[in-house]
């Protein structure tokens, strides 16, 4: 194996990007709440402000709920590559939309 990549989710990002999907189908936060039969709508805002990410299921539902695939919700951080020869090369790249 010359490199690896150990990819990683940028949470605040990723809020922001289930933030705005909610918004463009008109969901409220309740509705979110309700549809995901959970007890507490701070969850919801902590998912949004980017402070936790929603459970595995949580985010399947919402995938399913909005239209969109678990990739196209989740926001990945910059792109770590390290190479076999030393560990501390890096190089950088972003996920294109």
């Amino acid at each position: 194996m010359s490199c690896f990549h150990y990819p990683k989710i940028d949470m605040k990002l990723t809020g922001q990007r289930l933030r705005e999907e909610c918004q463009r189908k008109n969901f409220t936060v309740k509705d979110i709440q309700n549809y995901l039969q959970i007890g507490a709508f701070q969850s919801v805002y902590a998912w949004f402000s980017g402070k936790a990410l929603p459970s595995l299921d949580n985010m399947y539902a919402l995938s399913y709920l909005l239209g969109r695939s678990i990739d196209e919700l989740i926001v990945p951080q910059k792109k770590r590559i390290l190479s076999e020869e030393s560990s501390y090369s890096m190089e950088y790249a972003t996920k294109d939309k």
